[in-house]
């Protein structure tokens, strides 16, 4: 199993300190957030397994 993890979404109201917080400086889309879901249901990803997926601009830097 596959999971997508988003960061803050554009529904999310942020201050612009905490948009800078994100190192792409803005918040994710819901069209990024479901182009990495097609992209998982595709056969393009079919070789990846048991993966966490970061889709958050960066702003977390490791998963433990």
């Amino acid at each position: 199993m596959n999971n997508v993890l988003p960061g803050f979404c554009e529904n999310v109201a942020m201050t612009d300190a905490a948009k800078r917080s994100i190192p792409l400086g803005r918040q994710a889309t819901f069209d990024e957030i479901g182009q990495t879901c097609v992209f998982l249901a595709s056969d393009a990803s079919g070789y990846i397994t048991g993966q966490n997926l970061m889709v958050d601009g960066g702003l977390t830097r490791n998963v433990r």
